[in-house]
């Protein structure tokens, strides 16, 4: 099952532990738009994708963005700051909600048909202290969130749009033709007439 061979890329698991998760991994197909979690819910499962996209965004606070510096270059019409982005291989989850198991401020959308496994929250809390080898696998995935984070928080200090689409393509090189420029946009924080441009640039300019 790919969700058992990604969490072994982390870290080795003994046999008994990867029939345990077995048991308890759930699928299901999903629509491209399909929202999986909305703001006040409680994350309660974790995702894998097997197959898809996924974004995971929250709400434009309107009192902001009436109050930003008029310089500011941020899109007036958009409604929506992304998170992240989550494809095929990768797992996929409110951080924070799904972590202390609070009601989360996000949105997860689907960007196309996916196909998720999924485990829930009390399941894999369970499996740690059957299994202590998972602690050490979920630290690090735990890592890879902050650094998905963390990476973006750099992008938006980037002055630059062409080098904050340059370093979106570096962290999402499989999608750079798979996501929609107003999502580039809300992920970096510029107006979509300059991410449109910037990505112009770079797909006409001689290799």
């Amino acid at each position: 099952m790919p969700f058992i061979t990604t969490l072994e890329s982390f870290a080795p698991m003994s046999e008994a532990c990867k029939a345990a998760l077995n048991a308890v991994i759930t699928s299901k197909d999903y629509k491209k738009g399909q929202t999986i979690l909305s703001p006040g819910d409680i994350n309660t499962k974790l995702y894998f994708i097997e197959t898809g996209l996924a974004k995971v965004y929250y709400d434009a606070d309107a009192d902001a963005d009436a109050d930003a510096d008029a310089d500011a270059d941020a899109d007036a019409d958009a409604r929506q700051i992304i998170s992240w982005f989550g494809y095929e291989g990768g797992f996929l989850c409110s951080v924070s909600s799904y972590l202390y198991q609070i009601p989360s401020k996000e949105h997860i959308e689907l960007l196309e048909n996916s196909r998720l496994l999924a485990i829930e929250y009390d399941d894999l809390q369970r499996l740690f202290k059957d299994y202590p080898e998972l602690n050490l696998t979920f630290r690090l995935i735990s890592q890879f969130f902050i650094l998905i984070y963390d990476t973006r928080t750099n992008i938006l200090r980037e002055r630059s749009p062409k080098k904050q689409y340059e370093a979106f393509l570096k962290l999402y090189p499989k999608l750079g033709n798979r996501v929609k420029v107003g999502d580039v946009a809300a992920y970096i924080n510029r107006d979509i007439s300059t991410i449109s441009k910037v990505r112009n640039e770079i797909a006409t300019k001689p290799r």
